[in-house]
């Protein structure tokens, strides 16, 4: 706190002293604290995003072992369906050794896809039935994770006063450095989520390529200032969207347009949630007992 930070008398007594007065005067800050459902959905979205980073290491453990034998397998994405199997048999081409490490980093894939492709469901299962999730799908570029992800970094709308404060938590807005009658305004901040900044930017690079709005926009600032930089600020102009979408209970302004986008898009989040079960302690002890998840203790479910 500002009042503590630059007192000149540093002492417990005296920071206690301060800390009792604000509260007396309700000027305390408080820390948001999520509901404890969105706390849940905020979970399991950092760990889907710590999977997909597993499985990028993965690609690169094989892709250096495919280079270091001069191996090139001829396609867009050598990790699809059709082209894995050519991967495994790149392992009879060399070594024992490292045609083990190979088919082992394979196995690896599988299993780590598998258990993303599985908590994906419980992400569908957990938001075919929130109204801010289905409306943030109404942005083309948004699917049903990134909303889930927006939507849970993001809270409720209602904290935020205004929609600049919005895109300052995001970490989108330039540092501003003024003296004088003299304004520098330099990198974003980038405080605030950095999980809800990376979806917010990796959506904008298709929202600008589907929305009319959008890519008017970003055409003309990518000529002037170029591509990154004109990237961040549609991504602060979608934030600024996101919150008035929120906040007035609105779809995005040209879903008129883009409704065979969005119908596939919820259909597809609908399909994913045939056949699953909800996540609770019974199905979790059923989970570990049939030997999918394997723990020494399950102390942490009692």
């Amino acid at each position: 706190m500002k009042a503590i930070y630059e007192s000149y008398k540093k002492t417990d007594r005296n920071d206690a002293r301060i800390l009792a007065k604000k509260l007396k005067d309700g000027e305390l800050p408080e820390s948001y604290l999520p509901p404890v459902e969105t706390d849940a959905i905020r979970s399991l979205i950092r760990y889907r995003r710590s999977l997909a980073e597993e499985n990028n290491r993965i690609k690169n453990q094989v892709h250096s072992i495919l280079a270091r034998h001069g191996i090139s397998i001829e396609a867009t994405d050598i990790f699809g369906k059709r082209f894995l199997k050519r991967i495994q048999e790149s392992g009879d081409k060399m070594q024992p050794e490292d045609g083990y490490i190979l088919a082992d980093l394979v196995q690896r894939f599988h299993d780590v896809s598998s258990r993303a492709e599985n908590l994906e469901k419980q992400l569908a299962l957990a938001g075919k039935d929130i109204p801010e999730v289905k409306r943030l799908m109404t942005v083309p570029g948004i699917g049903f994770y990134s909303a889930m992800a927006i939507y849970s970094e993001i809270g409720e709308i209602s904290r935020f006063p205004d929609a600049p404060h919005l895109s300052a938590y995001c970490g989108l807005v330039p540092r501003v450095d003024q003296s004088g009658d003299t304004t520098y305004y330099g990198h974003i901040t980038k405080s605030g989520p950095s999980l809800l900044r990376f979806f917010l930017v990796n959506s904008v690079h298709t929202t600008v390529k589907i929305s009319a709005t959008f890519k008017t926009s970003y055409r003309k600032l990518k000529k002037r200032i170029g591509k990154n930089r004109a990237i961040i600020a549609m991504a602060r102009k979608l934030s600024i969207v996101i919150y008035n979408m929120l906040a007035r209970n609105q779809d995005f302004v040209e879903l008129g347009a883009l409704q065979d986008l969005y119908d596939r898009k919820v259909g597809k989040m609908e399909s994913m949630t045939k056949n699953v079960q909800g996540l609770d302690k019974e199905s979790v002890k059923r989970l570990i007992g049939g030997g999918v998840i394997k723990l020494q203790s399950n102390k942490l479910l009692s």
